[in-house]
């Protein structure tokens, strides 16, 4: 009976963390479809994210919330990872991804000014990464780079 409530207590565990993973990446996944299914929304975080002056205060604040939302489900990854119920595979491909964004200066200027709404520990790992990553202008975002030509 101590042999089969291991074998249980195993295979829950199991399943809470593949449940967990799933809704992160879920989450994930419906923050770059709304994002790629509008093109005012991609507007707002192109521009957002290369810091342009020429948003309005409205457009601001939707870049600002797409920043928000995305930095908070980072944060959910961060406090599953500290309790050990997400795998290093999803780990490592949220922290390459959330590397391309934190690099931009739009969202270093969003940071800056919002870090006070996450937990401490996870506004300090944001805080290394961005000394880790050069800041940079997204590729994709630049009309010269190319990837506006078809």
């Amino acid at each position: 009976s101590l042999m089969y409530l291991a074998i249980q207590i195993r295979v829950s565990n199991r399943a809470s963390r593949q449940a967990a993973e799933q809704h992160l990446l879920d989450n994930q996944r419906l923050w770059l479809g709304r994002i790629a299914d509008s093109d005012s929304l991609s507007d707002i975080w192109l521009k957002g994210s290369r810091d342009e002056p020429g948003l309005t205060e409205a457009q601001w604040i939707r870049f600002g919330t797409l920043c928000q939302e995305v930095t908070l489900g980072w944060e959910r990854s961060f406090l599953l990872e500290a309790d050990g119920d997400v795998s290093n595979t999803v780990l490592e491909r949220e922290t390459r991804m959330r590397k391309l964004i934190i690099g931009s200066s739009g969202f270093r200027k969003w940071f800056e000014a919002r870090k006070a709404v996450l937990t401490d520990e996870f506004a300090e790992r944001l805080e290394r990464e961005l000394v880790e990553v050069e800041p940079y202008e997204i590729a994709y975002a630049r009309e010269d780079s190319g990837a506006y030509e078809t």
